[in-house]
């Protein structure tokens, strides 16, 4: 009888506790929610009253016991349930990796990659740096700034070293120049001082420094803009990298920074070096990431959505969405639950920042990039103005700014702008010797209220070309003729809308850039297929991203019960049956390229099965994703905690 009282006590106990836990927590977010954050001493207190409210009464009585009990069980059992079914479902929403054929994309690279913070890397990079490692690329990640805005810079720093090692990425390839993250703000951003003036990172600190074991690039310089700027050309130099990525005009004053640092430092180079040419591609971390649309709750993961478009609109717009340069990403680190797959579980390595919680935004199909060609031929010309400053038309930069603080549209400081004045507006190129050219490139003005509405292009054989109209957000205006051979050619402004004037300069005349070859299938949307689950009636057309040999013939191989593909004139189509699977694989005629897919038709009861569960994470996710409350309701704190274990 004794044993029995006290096991009914104990028990009473455990569910006293648990109803205890369930109140406290929902009572945590309603104090939330108007505006108390609790303590986890008050919070702890709060769940020890609400457990002896609880309990006390019920021991007293045996039928409130019992009611306790049921009540408890009531709660308690489903959850458990629930939880173990959305386990489940996430653990198997992990994609299949089925494809092999990226060599030629991702193969023989030494890549360099220029970000500010710690977990930008994944932001700009996430899933192709991957690729790289995956098909044995050199891999280089340079961070510019350490992170410690909130002075933690040896937590982000270690957690950047551990997301790379993951990766595949030495740490000796991990590179900490060790500058601010954020300046004194009654001062200006380390960018716009003058080139020897030191100054004061926004947590106190006066010169470079890494981690114990992994020091900075140049440990203990300090923080002044000339050592940044010589910091990136010699880093660059010293490995001469044939690939670069670099963070772009972000809503982040220190990536805006460090993209502007990076093209003024290229432009140098590309003038003192004319046998160096490395391929430059510039990518966002906030519009393309961070900040992006939450779209990856979906049945197949999505693309990567136009940034110049609502609801993002990224402004400057000195690209075209369709100049975009798409790169497939790994797919062994995809999947359809936002808790599992490698490209989050990188994201929760880097707990500090929370990263894990923007994945439904980090994460899609596709990662998107602009090029910016280096083998201008006026790098190496003589520009002369008739008014203004013509050395803006060949530093490579399309933005400047003279205060980055002033906000993302203080961007036009860096323009070639003839004074008012001045009649001809006219800009005159020579080169040491004739050079063949059959295309000119000219930026606008990057204000869309101020354009050049016509211009004309003069060569010496006096052939005349008028341009039209230039691109009025800043973007490339390429202008196509038959090729000339030519030591000069001449560039006047004619008609323009207010104070327009260029940003850059180019000139081309030698054989393109060659495009990597490589073929990927796509949806009806043009997102990038993976692991796929087709339309329920087994039947849907596809298409193929071709970069690199438009004019290839390409062969179809379908393995699975029951499944079948073939290419058409319309596109690519499959077929599988309800309940079957298949691998479809797309080849180029020598089979040196190839994409395959693994395309399945879940049955409508295991399809039904499977999005409810994810769509019951979706509002779980958005809870603890939510900024102001996933660091001040104790329960997410765990939660995350949790989350980084059974994961």
């Amino acid at each position: 009888m004794k044993k029995h009282r006290i096991g009914n006590c104990l028990l009473v106990m455990f569910f006293s506790a648990m109803l205890a836990g369930g109140l406290a927590v929902l009572l945590d977010v309603i104090l939330v929610f108007r505006g108390f954050t609790l303590s986890v001493t008050k919070f702890l207190l709060m769940v020890l009253v609400l457990f002896l409210l609880a309990a006390l009464p019920w021991i007293r009585k045996k039928t409130r016991e019992i009611l306790a009990v049921s009540v408890a069980l009531l709660i308690c059992v489903p959850l458990l349930v629930c939880f173990l079914c959305w386990k489940t479902v996430s653990d198997d929403a992990v994609y299949h990796a089925v494809d092999n054929g990226k060599k030629e994309l991702y193969a023989g690279h030494r890549v360099m990659l220029f970000v500010p913070h710690q977990d930008d890397d994944i932001n700009v990079l996430g899933g192709v740096m991957e690729e790289y490692v995956k098909y044995g690329s050199e891999v280089y990640v340079v961070f510019s700034t350490n992170g410690d805005y909130h002075d933690i810079a040896d937590i982000r720093l270690r957690e950047a070293v551990n997301v790379m090692g993951t990766v595949g990425i030495p740490e000796e390839n991990v590179i900490f120049l060790g500058y601010g993250d954020g300046w004194d703000p009654k001062g200006c951003h380390l960018y716009n001082t003058e080139p020897d003036k030191a100054i004061r990172s926004a947590a106190g600190y006066a010169k470079t420094y890494g981690i114990q074991g992994h020091e900075a690039y140049r440990e203990g310089q300090l923080y002044t803009l000339r050592n940044f700027l010589n910091d990136i050309e010699s880093v660059i130099l010293e490995f001469k990298p044939d690939l670069i990525y670099c963070v772009d005009w972000d809503s982040h004053a220190d990536h805006r920074a460090l993209s502007l640092s990076f093209e003024k430092v290229m432009g140098k180079i590309l003038k003192e070096e004319p046998d160096y040419r490395p391929e430059v591609l510039k990518g966002y971390a906030y519009a393309t990431a961070w900040e992006a649309v939450d779209d990856f709750h979906a049945e197949n993961l999505l693309s990567t959505q136009n940034v110049f478009e609502e609801p993002i609109m990224q402004k400057p717009q000195v690209y075209r969405w369709q100049d975009r340069i798409r790169r497939p990403v790994h797919a062994e680190g995809l999947s359809r639950s936002a808790f599992s797959g490698g490209q989050s579980s990188l994201l929760r390595l880097y707990s500090s920042a929370n990263a894990v919680f923007q994945s439904k935004r980090i994460i899609n199909s596709d990662k998107v990039f602009w090029r910016r060609d280096t083998e201008s031929l006026c790098y190496q010309a003589q520009v002369q103005a008739s008014s203004g400053e013509a050395r803006y038309l060949t530093d490579f930069m399309l933005l400047e700014s003279n205060d980055l603080r002033a906000g993302m549209l203080a961007c036009c400081d860096g323009t070639w702008v003839p004074e008012r004045t001045d009649d001809e507006k006219r800009l005159d190129v020579s080169f040491r010797e004739p050079v063949a050219i059959d295309r000119i490139v000219l930026y606008d003005h990057p204000d869309p209220e101020v354009n050049v509405l016509n211009a004309k292009i003069q060569f010496e054989d006096g052939t005349t070309i008028e341009t039209g109209a230039l691109d009025p957000g800043g973007a490339a205006t390429t202008i196509e003729f038959d090729r000339k051979t030519s030591s000069s050619f001449a560039v006047e402004l004619t008609e323009l809308q207010g104070e327009a004037g260029l940003t850059e300069l180019e000139a081309f005349g030698a054989q393109e850039r060659q495009e990597p070859r490589f073929v990927k299938i796509m949806d009806e949307n043009e997102n990038f297929a993976y692991d796929y689950w087709i339309a329920p009636e087994g039947e849907q057309l596809f298409s193929l991203y071709i970069s690199g040999m438009a004019d290839e013939n390409f062969t179809v191989s379908c393995v699975g019960d029951a499944c079948d593909a073939g290419l058409e004139e319309n596109g690519l189509w499959v077929h599988c049956p309800e309940g079957k699977s298949c691998i479809v694989t797309v080849s180029s005629e020598d089979g040196s390229c190839s994409d395959s897919v693994y395309i399945s038709n879940p049955s409508r009861v295991e399809r039904r099965w499977k999005q409810f569960w994810l769509n019951i994470e979706k509002p779980v996710f958005e809870l603890c994703s939510t900024e102001q409350i996933q660091d001040r309701i104790i329960v997410c704190r765990v939660l995350r905690r949790v989350l980084d274990i059974i994961q």
